[in-house]
């Protein structure tokens, strides 16, 4: 029965490398593509930050317009990208209004305004006071409330320049 664990395990390992080699493979003409097309790229990363990083790096023109959506990676990853890629923003959702989002907003608070946008990663993640139910576009004035509370701003300048961000990102 130890062998046929092993085994089981070593299958296990061996489908998940096959799987993370093809979704490093997808990721890479996804790049490719968005750069030809001088296109933005949404990227949605978890779990692979490094992974995430080294590519980004390797592939992706230093210019080019990137979203990443539903940012609830580490401070280290959203420094790394903002520094890395000029035209890069972050997407954050009603995560940020959690009780328990704090390493969220303490990425926001790291984030210049002119590099934040807002979403709601639709149905998951409504804001508070709504966590549970499903997300719609309704609820971005909750994510963009708490956004200014952490930035020190009003809610009407976080607005105003999220939607600056989203025109400069998506060519809109």
């Amino acid at each position: 029965e130890a062998d046929a664990c092993l085994a089981d395990d070593a299958a296990r390992e061996a489908r998940w490398e096959e799987v993370r080699s093809k979704q490093h493979d997808v990721f890479v003409s996804q790049m490719k593509l968005a750069a030809e097309l001088n296109a933005p790229l949404v990227i949605h990363t978890r779990e692979a930050e490094e992974d995430t990083l080294r590519l980004m790096r390797t592939h992706l023109p230093r210019d080019a317009r990137v979203h990443v959506h539903c940012f609830t990676s580490s401070a280290s990853l959203a420094s790394s990208l903002l520094e890395q890629f000029p035209n890069l923003c972050l997407g954050f959702t009603g995560v940020c209004t959690f009780k328990n989002g704090g390493d969220v907003r303490d990425v926001v608070a790291q984030t210049p305004l002119d590099r934040i946008l807002l979403e709601t990663d639709g149905p998951y993640m409504a804001p508070a006071p709504h966590r549970g139910a499903v997300a719609h576009p309704g609820h971005v004035p909750h994510i963009a409330r708490k956004i200014a509370e952490v930035k020190g701003v009003s809610h009407a300048e976080v607005f105003a320049r999220c939607r600056e961000n989203t025109r400069r990102t998506y060519g809109f």
